[in-house]
């Protein structure tokens, strides 16, 4: 069974009001400095500037720039120095764009005995159901992978238990759904608890974001209850329930005939406002994937970019930290009022 991954996910909302307050409290102090430093100037005016003593223009200017130089700075520095510890959500090292939030896809994996022993899957009816059921897997993430993606995955048979949670790495479910014997981390015997992984994905939601998640069921079903049902969290904004085994001749599997319950998973996506796919012939069609608004909600949050703005931030501080210097150094001497005097060059 593979650890659970825990990750710190940048809230880039608050990182931006927290950087905005840290550059304002930045800018008071610099223009506070800048203040008694500016005397100190006036008192040494004759020295500095020549014998008539005047402030040149340039100097004031300077004085506003290096303050507004030194807030952006501080801006850009406080942005990047969230990065470190931390995880930002993308897909790839070269993925620049960030949102505030991720979209978060959690899938429950059915893996009850009747998915690893049924070869009654897949078009040709020759598949395990785990088989066709990592088809389909591969087929659905195709469709709901985004550059600011976080996956779970929770098993469900006897008992319901987490996996994986919150990680951008799709390697690792990949691995999981060829062949990884999930059904020794549960205890054998007994019929499958939809309830209790029904349970498990409202607890691991309830402090999402409201449409910020979709939830995947893949199964050959089982029987729902009436009653006892747990009620999922805003988070989910989209459910959908994916069948795998044939549907309409079954196999003998632990004294029963097991076969994929259509009604029942027809029903548990009606339950919860969701969407059933018998996808042991074919995969989800795009229209299951058409109106998908936890991917809406996300990219309607997309425009914002605080890494970018950071680094221009750092890149106009900058300039502005520096250049008044130079031209201080170069235009408001002494030396050069003095050497512009009609009366120096005769």
């Amino acid at each position: 069974m593979v650890s659970p991954l825990s990750t710190q996910i940048i809230d880039l909302d608050l990182v931006a009001t927290q950087a905005m307050l840290v550059a304002g409290v930045v800018f008071v102090l610099a223009a506070i400095a800048e203040y008694f430093h500016a005397r100190r100037i006036r008192r040494a005016a004759y020295l500095i500037f020549g014998p008539t003593g005047e402030v040149p223009p340039l100097v004031p200017v300077s004085a506003l720039c290096r303050i507004v130089g030194i807030s952006l700075l501080a801006f850009g520095f406080f942005v990047f120095a969230q990065w470190f510890g931390t995880y930002e959500p993308r897909v790839g090292a070269d993925a620049p764009h960030k949102v505030s939030y991720p979209h978060r896809v959690v899938i429950a994996y059915d893996v009850s005995p009747s998915m690893y022993f049924a070869r009654d899957a897949g078009p040709q009816r020759k598949q395990l159901r785990w088989e066709r059921a990592r088809d389909v897997y591969r087929s659905v993430i195709e469709r709901l992978r985004t550059e600011n993606c976080l996956y779970s995955l929770v098993i469900f048979w006897t008992d319901a238990k987490p996996v994986v949670i919150d990680t951008f790495d799709i390697a690792i479910l990949d691995n999981i759904f060829n062949g990884l014997p999930l059904p020794y981390a549960m205890q054998a015997g007994g019929k499958t608890e939809l309830p209790k992984v029904l349970q498990l994905t409202s607890d691991l939601a309830k402090d999402w974001h409201e449409n910020s998640a979709t939830l995947v069921f893949i199964t050959d079903g089982d029987v729902l209850p009436e009653k006892g049902l747990p009620i999922l969290p805003k988070a989910y904004a989209n459910i959908l329930v994916f069948g795998v085994g044939d549907a309409t001749r079954g196999t003998f599997i632990d004294d029963r005939i097991s076969r994929q319950s259509r009604s029942s998973l027809n029903d548990l996506a009606n339950r919860y406002a969701g969407v059933y796919f018998n996808a042991n012939e074919l995969y989800p069609s795009s229209d299951v994937f058409a109106n998908m608004r936890a991917i809406s909600a996300m990219e309607e949050g997309e425009n914002f970019n605080i890494r970018f703005v950071a680094k221009l931030a750092l890149f106009a501080g900058a300039i502005l930290f520096i250049i008044p210097g130079i031209l201080l150094s170069t235009f408001a001497s002494r030396w050069f009022k003095f050497t512009q005097r009609e009366d120096v060059h005769g």
